[in-house]
């Protein structure tokens, strides 16, 4: 996923936006058009603010709130025939690899070695900053370095490892 959700839409991406509600409370005809309107308002309102946006999700409780009222005068029925159904969707890491090509101001990994290519062609490719100095000398740390509790993967199960950056490793028997 992109960082500024969606603003740099890739060809083949799609963009979703997930909608926050407050909790309506729907006991009539005329609630549950008001809160009908409300949602029609958010999607106006989505679609104008990011028009890339290809699909707007609400939870569950949009158009009723949590009422288990089962009063037909405010029943909203599928207009498929098909009440519970499931949509889903793929994400696929060749997808993000592609976005990585087609990401423009939000793409912070070819930022990091083209730092200001919105003002110079290219972007500058220098190391102005001190902590960037730093990780190129090997001296960089965190002002909280020494209160960092996990500096292995030994808590998720890795082995701790025992060689330094820049060591070999001795070869494998063979």
């Amino acid at each position: 996923m992109s960082a500024l959700g969606g603003l740099n839409k890739t060809p083949n991406g799609v963009v979703i936006g997930v909608v926050q509600l407050q909790l309506p409370v729907v006991a009539t005809p005329g609630e549950l058009a008001d809160q009908t309107q409300r949602i029609v308002a958010i999607v106006g309102k989505a679609r104008r603010n990011l028009p890339t946006m290809d699909l707007v999700v609400f939870p569950e409780y949009a158009l009723h709130g949590l009422s288990m009222d089962t009063n037909p005068a405010i029943m909203a029925h599928s207009a498929y025939g098909r009440p519970d159904e499931i949509i889903t969707a793929e994400v696929r890491p060749d997808l993000v690899r592609e976005a990585r090509a087609h990401w423009s101001v939000e793409n912070n990994i070819y930022q990091l070695g083209h730092r200001g290519f919105t003002a110079v062609a290219g972007g500058a490719q220098d190391c102005p900053y001190s902590y960037m100095q730093d990780l190129v000398a090997g001296r960089y740390r965190l002002p909280w370095e020494s209160e960092v509790r996990h500096t292995d993967g030994a808590s998720c199960g890795f082995a701790k490892p025992t060689r330094r950056y820049g060591e070999r490793l001795d070869r494998a028997a063979e």
